[in-house]
């Protein structure tokens, strides 16, 4: 058992997004909305490879500086 579900909306973290995210393989749901996280593109890149049970991630109004992998 893992930790499933992490709201980090709306938190006052800011800089780059915690790699230390990459390493809950649990999760289902993720978070991040309205913080001060700046998002790049290899970020994305092993969100999607390391987070299979990914079900509902939530960026909205965060920092991306790059565009979304497809």
């Amino acid at each position: 058992m893992g930790l499933e579900r992490l709201n980090l909306s709306h938190s006052s973290f800011s800089g780059p997004a915690p790699t230390k995210l990459l390493q809950l393989t649990k999760l289902v749901s993720l978070d991040l909305s309205y913080s001060s996280f700046s998002i790049d593109e290899s970020f994305l890149r092993l969100l999607a490879q390391n987070l299979r049970n990914l079900r509902e991630l939530d960026m909205s109004w965060v920092n991306i500086s790059s565009e979304i992998p497809r």
